[in-house]
C-alpha cells in the first residue's frame, strides 16, 4: 500500500482517538486486548499499555490489522462497545469500509467472519475443539490394562432385595461395600434407615459376583450377615457377606485405592450393573475438571435448580470426581480405576434430564480415600479390618 495512503488513514485513526476522554481511551485500550488479529493472535497487554497517547494507539492498530478495512472493523467494534457512536458517522467509515474492491473485499469478510468479534469467537470455538480432539484421539487401552480391569471385574457384585438393584464390591475379608442409598431404596420411601429397619434388610439381600449374561442357572448367589456400617454423608455402607471359610472366593479391591487423578482430560473405567443388565465396563469416563465451563453441569443446574448454585457446590465437592459415563441407575455401588489402575471412585449419582428419564448428563463418584479416612475416623478398627 502506497504510504500516502497509510499515512491518510493513519491520520484519520489519530483524530478518532482524539475524541476519546480518559476513561474512555483506556476502555478502548481494554477492549483491544481482546481483539484477535486476522492470523488469530492477540496484541499482548504490555505493548498496548506502553500506547499512552493518540499517535501510538492508531499505530498499533496499522501495524497489527494489515488494511484500512481491518483497521476500521477494530475501530468500529471498539467505539460501538465505549460507547462513542456518534463517532461511527465520520466520513472516513464509509470511505475506507466501501473502498476495497467487491472481491477482495467478499475473500476477506469470508475468512475473518465478517468482524473482528467473530474471529475471536471462532478462533475460541475452534481452540476448545482442538484440545477436546486431542484429548478424544485416543481412546484406547492396553489388552494388559483391559485383563487387569476384566481380573477385577470378578469382585464385582450384583445387590438386590425388595425388587431394587445396585452394585457393590469386596473389600476385607468378608465384606462389601455400596452406597447406602441404595439400601435405603430399599427399605422405602417411609422408612428412617434407623438399626432395626436395617437388620431387617440384611437377610433380605442377595448379591451375585458372576451375573455376567442372561443365563439364570449358572448364577451363584451370596447372602448378607449383617449390615455392618450405614453412613449418609458421606453416602456408603459396609455390609458382611454370609461367608464359608476364611476368605470370599472373590477377591477385595480395596489394596488397590488410591487418590482420583486431578490431570486435565483423565479417564476413570466403571465395572457395574447399570439398568439391571449383566456386568458392564465403561472404560472412557471423561473427568470434568472446570465445573464452570463444563456444558453438562450448566444443563443439569438449570434442569434441577434454575440459577442456583446447590448443584456446582454438590457435585464439586472435594469428596470426588464428576464425568461422563452411560452407567444409569442400577450402577451405584460400582468401582472406578484410573489408567493406573488405582481404585479411585465409587460410582454414586448423576443427573438426569429431564428429571426421572434415564438420560444422565453428568456424574459423580465418591473418592474411596475420603471414604476410607471417614470410616478410619468414625470407626478405626472397622477400618483396619476393611482397608488393610
Amino acid at each position: 500500500m502506497a504510504s500516502g495512503s497509510k499515512r491518510n488513514y493513519l491520520e484519520d485513526l489519530i483524530r478518532l482517538f482524539d475524541e476519546l476522554d480518559a476513561d474512555q481511551t483506556e476502555r478502548a485500550k481494554s477492549l483491544l486486548t481482546g481483539i484477535s488479529t486476522p492470523e488469530g493472535d492477540k496484541i499482548p497487554r504490555g505493548i498496548i499499555k506502553k500506547a499512552t497517547n493518540s499517535d501510538q494507539l492508531a499505530a498499533l492498530i496499522i501495524d497489527n490489522f494489515l488494511t484500512p478495512r481491518q483497521c476500521f472493523d477494530v475501530m468500529e467494534t471498539i467505539l460501538e462497545k465505549i460507547p462513542r457512536k456518534d463517532l461511527l458517522s465520520r466520513p472516513c467509515f464509509e470511505r475506507y469500509l466501501s473502498s476495497e474492491p467487491d472481491a477482495k473485499r467478499k475473500k476477506q469478510e469470508d475468512s475473518r467472519s465478517n468482524s473482528p468479534r467473530e474471529v475471536e469467537v471462532k478462533d475460541e470455538v475452534l481452540s476448545n475443539w482442538k484440545k477436546g480432539l486431542s484429548r478424544a484421539r485416543d481412546h484406547t487401552l492396553s489388552v494388559a490394562h483391559l485383563k487387569t480391569l476384566v481380573t477385577h471385574s470378578d469382585s464385582v457384585g450384583y445387590i438386590e432385595a425388595n425388587n431394587v438393584s445396585g452394585s457393590c464390591f469386596r473389600v476385607g475379608d468378608k465384606h462389601i461395600i455400596t452406597n447406602s442409598h441404595v439400601l435405603s431404596m430399599m427399605l422405602g420411601e417411609n422408612a428412617s434407615g434407623d438399626s432395626e429397619e436395617l437388620k431387617a434388610l440384611a437377610p433380605k439381600l442377595k448379591v451375585c459376583f458372576n451375573f455376567q449374561d442372561i443365563v439364570q442357572g449358572n448364577q451363584i448367589i451370596d447372602g448378607v450377615e449383617e449390615i455392618t456400617y450405614f453412613s449418609r454423608n458421606p453416602d456408603y455402607a459396609i455390609l458382611k457377606l454370609k461367608v464359608n471359610g476364611e476368605e470370599h472366593s472373590a477377591p477385595a479391591l480395596d489394596r488397590w485405592i488410591g487418590p482420583p487423578p486431578s490431570a486435565d482430560g483423565a479417564f476413570i473405567s466403571l465395572i457395574g450393573h447399570p439398568d439391571r443388565r449383566p456386568k458392564r465396563i465403561d472404560t472412557r469416563c471423561l473427568i470434568s475438571q472446570n465445573p464452570v465451563e463444563d456444558q453438562n453441569v450448566k444443563a443439569a443446574q438449570l434442569s434441577y435448580f434454575g440459577d442456583s448454585t446447590t448443584l456446582l457446590s454438590e457435585l464439586f465437592a472435594p469428596d470426588g470426581k464428576v464425568y461422563q459415563s452411560s452407567f444409569l441407575h442400577g450402577s451405584s455401588g460400582s468401582p472406578g480405576f484410573d489408567d493406573n489402575l488405582r481404585l479411585v471412585v465409587m460410582h454414586t449419582f448423576g443427573y438426569f434430564i429431564p428429571k426421572g428419564s434415564k438420560d444422565s448428563v453428568i456424574e459423580k463418584g465418591l473418592s474411596m480415600v475420603a471414604i476410607r479416612m471417614h470410616l478410619t475416623e468414625k470407626n478405626p478398627n472397622l477400618a483396619k479390618l476393611i482397608f488393610r
